[in-house]
Order: C-alpha cells, then structure tokens, then sequence
C-alpha cells in the first residue's frame, strides 16, 4: 500500500495523492449538529482532543500534567484510570495497543484514526456523550475492519463506547450491531459514487 499522508489540522487523508474519505465525515449524514452553536461543537472537539492526550498518556503507564489542562477539561478525566484499573488484562501487554493511528483500508479506499484498538480483543470509541446507536456501531465496525486490513488480528473483536462522564465517573457500552458493516459500505460506495458521477460531468463540460 503507498504512503498514507493525514492533515491533523483539517483531518484529511490523503494517498498516493487520491484524498480518502475519513470514517467520521462518512457516517456524517446520520448526525444533525445544525442547531448546536459553533463554539459549543469547538469546546467539545477541544475537550476530546485534551482527554485523547491524556488517556494514551495514562496508557503509557505515565501522569499527565494537570497544569496543561483547564478545570473543565479535568473534571472528565478520572473516568478513563478507573476503567484501565477495571480491565488490566487488556492493558497488560502495551504492544498489542493502538491508539489513535491514523490509517487507510487498501481496497475498500477509507480511513480513519481509531482511539483505541486491543489486538484480537477490542475496539473501543472514547467518547464525552451517550452512546449513540445510529453512528456508533457503524464507527466501530468501520473500525476494526480497517484494523485487520492493515495488519491487525483477525477474529472476533467486541466493540464498545467508552463513556467519559462529567463527574468523573465512566460507562463502557456495548455497541455491535448485525447491520452496522452494511450500512457503513452504503455509505461508503455512496461517497464514491457521487465522486465518479462529478468526475464524469466534468469531463464532459470540458469536452
């Protein structure tokens, strides 16, 4: 597979200069944001950018700094040590865990920046809401197969959400569901769909 090129900033993959649709933009659709004011989607994309930071650091077996981090965005972050100290097992073994690797499925033409892979094990979403049954499992299950397409386990893989709470506290939800890989490759063949139809009208304006 060629060179996999991701803009952090604008969260675009890119390769071999061909831009790939991320698994977030595609199960967009199936959201509805538009009534949420802008700074209030910005603080919530800055508080999971912050708790992200902070769990693959407790991964790592090290404290964060908690001067590096504002009163609200530590008021969530108890959640994430409880449950590692919950389910040791999984984070016994730091070389079997990924987290937040940006990657691109070969064949299928997405990608996306998983937060938390077990090899063989789990795939899990850390999230500041509820679970969501319209756009998590699709996330997840794009996920893992993203996973094994570029090296991963193949086997079963248990999904979760893993919800981080205001107080501290945390929920680890289940979150599979037998539709969710089907309605995920419909949107995705959608996606392609509408780039070769603009591609070919296009070509024919410039004939």
């Amino acid at each position: 597979m060629n060179e996999l090129l991701f803009d952090q900033d604008h969260h675009r993959y890119t390769v071999d200069g061909v831009e790939y649709p991320g698994i977030t933009s595609l199960i967009k659709p199936l959201t509805d944001y538009d009534k949420v004011p802008e700074f209030m989607l910005q603080r919530k994309a800055d508080l999971g950018k912050a708790l992200h930071k902070e769990c693959e650091l407790y991964i790592d077996g090290l404290e964060p700094d908690r001067s590096a981090y504002s009163e609200y965005e530590l008021q969530w972050e108890n959640g994430f040590p409880a449950f590692m100290a919950e389910h040791p097992a999984w984070f016994a073994d730091r070389s079997r865990i990924q987290v937040e690797q940006p990657m691109a499925h070969p064949k299928l033409k997405y990608a996306g920046t998983p937060d938390l892979i077990i090899d063989g094990v789990a795939i899990i979403e850390i999230k500041t809401r509820l679970f969501d049954k319209k756009t998590d499992p699709l996330q997840l299950v794009a996920q893992e197969n993203l996973w094994t397409a570029n090296g991963g386990k193949k086997g079963k893989y248990e999904h979760f959400v893993l919800e981080l709470h205001k107080d501290g506290t945390y929920k680890l939800v289940p979150a599979s569901n037998g539709q969710a890989w089907l309605k995920f490759r419909f949107l995705l063949e959608h996606h392609w769909r509408c780039i070769e139809h603009a591609q070919k009208i296009q070509a024919w304006r410039k004939k």
